[in-house]
């Protein structure tokens, strides 16, 4: 239950000690900063936290029971717009600092503390969740390579170059292109998507560019284009490694000239647009097989970001589970608990579909769960359990195709051997699920 901030807008502080002078000094050092609250062990302090969200919570580390990294690392997973401030004595700073690393704690203190010190610190880390909540959350993460994303995103969004989004389905490629544009200049213009394997070729050239009235049969009206829909914002395309030759030749000449014409149309119209594209392919490799235009390829990848899969970022997980779990509750108007062994079981999991995939497994263990109640590891369905293949030996190309050959085949099985419906899942045009098919020896003929 989150606490009612039109009755009162001052932070709720938690303070955490088992020694009762400790905690009437940090009573005493933060009340002008707002509520404080006392709690004797961590244990104690994990019940207020679990009835109510407090804005900032200061632990010691070594207390009888729950240590304070536990306790922060456990209000972390249930609330991680919580500020948490870590005490503690030089013998455990080795923990401390890994706490640190891995986004549990955001500041810690030697002992004994110094009450300036201890107010510094907590004005800085109230100030630092502050701006978090006022800012739109659209990446969520604490492990290093997230927080090297997050790094690069403030880098690029001010330019005006091209950026390039590398990664595997389901990483959350459109998360990052949105975080582009909201912190760019261009935040406050508008941010139109298109995904370039979703759409035949025809119907693709179409939405990109527009149409006048009579183009071709069934143009019964003028219809604008996505490049005009973006301007003076932001063009994301996603899958562009997906696009027909054909089309490539024509967004490079767009890009270049910043000049779009309409199927049908005579005249060019000026755009101002920021491209922003994605793709989980290889795509200098597609280049060198002729699959992709060498130079439309330069004029895309200014600037790179790698977003790089969820198995190896594994201590996001918990943070993220708990995200999709409280999106769920809000839109279910329920309560939902995830208990620690539920997100230990989510953590030793490879998830190939990556984000994607654990929202799916986390809405579906809470549906099995039942509304209103606590989701362990037992709700995890079979499914979830699946190991994938890992040979030894022989080339990654190798180990990819097969792992690809299984999954292809699976989909095909489940879904009837619906071709659509397969490359839906899959996160393929119909097209590129041929293709793929065709290399792995799993089709020699023409599309059905």
């Amino acid at each position: 239950m989150a606490r009612d901030e039109k009755s009162d807008a001052r932070p709720r502080i938690l303070a955490v000690d088992d020694e009762p002078q400790a905690n009437k000094l940090v009573a005493r050092s933060l009340r002008a900063l707002g509520h404080v609250e006392t709690a004797d062990s961590g244990d104690a302090a994990w019940k207020l936290a679990e009835r109510s969200d407090f804005d900032l919570v200061i632990s010691d580390q070594r207390m009888p029971g729950m240590s304070g990294v536990e306790l922060l690392t456990r209000i972390a997973r249930k609330n991680f717009e919580t500020g948490r401030i870590l005490i503690t004595a030089y013998a455990d700073i080795a923990d401390t600092i890994t706490a640190i690393n891995e986004g549990r704690v955001h500041a810690y203190l030697g002992k004994p503390c110094d009450p300036e010190q201890l107010r510094a610190t907590a004005e800085s880390v109230l100030e630092l969740v502050g701006r978090a909540r006022r800012t739109p959350q659209t990446l969520l993460g604490v492990s290093g390579a997230m927080r090297d994303v997050m790094d690069r995103v403030r880098q690029v969004a001010p330019t005006r170059l091209p950026v390039l989004i590398l990664g595997e389905t389901g990483v959350g490629k459109e998360l990052v292109a949105r975080a582009v544009h909201d912190q760019s200049p261009r935040g406050g213009r508008p941010f139109v998507a298109l995904n370039c394997g979703a759409l035949p070729e025809a119907l693709l050239e179409s939405e990109l560019f527009g149409f006048r009235k009579g183009a071709f049969t069934g143009a019964d009206r003028d219809k604008q284009g996505l490049f005009e829909a973006a301007d003076g914002g932001t063009l994301f395309l996603d899958e562009i490694g997906d696009m027909p030759r054909s089309l490539q030749v024509k967004l490079l000449r767009t890009l270049e000239t910043q000049e779009v014409r309409p199927l049908g149309g005579n005249a060019t119209k000026r755009v101002d647009v920021r491209l922003v594209s994605a793709t989980h392919r290889d795509l200098e490799s597609e280049v060198k097989e002729g699959d992709f235009r060498e130079d439309l390829f330069y004029r895309i990848n200014t600037m790179i970001l790698q977003v790089v899969p969820l198995r190896a970022r594994r201590v996001d997980i918990p943070i993220l589970a708990q995200h999709f779990a409280e999106e769920f509750a809000r839109g279910q108007r329920c309560s939902v608990t995830l208990r620690d062994d539920f997100l230990e079981a989510l953590a030793r999991l490879d998830f190939p579909g990556n984000v994607r995939e654990l929202r799916n497994r986390v809405e579906r263990a809470i549906a099995v769960a039942g509304m209103d109640g606590a989701v362990t590891a037992e709700h995890l369905d079979g499914a979830t359990q699946r190991s994938y293949p890992r040979p030894e030996g022989g080339t990654l190309r190798a180990l990819v195709d097969q792992v690809e050959t299984q999954a292809i085949q699976e989909a095909m099985s489940r879904l009837g051997g619906n071709r659509t419906r397969v490359a839906r899942e899959l996160g393929l045009s119909r097209q590129g699920l041929r293709k793929k098919m065709v290399r792995l020896g799993l089709e020699d003929g023409p599309d059905r």
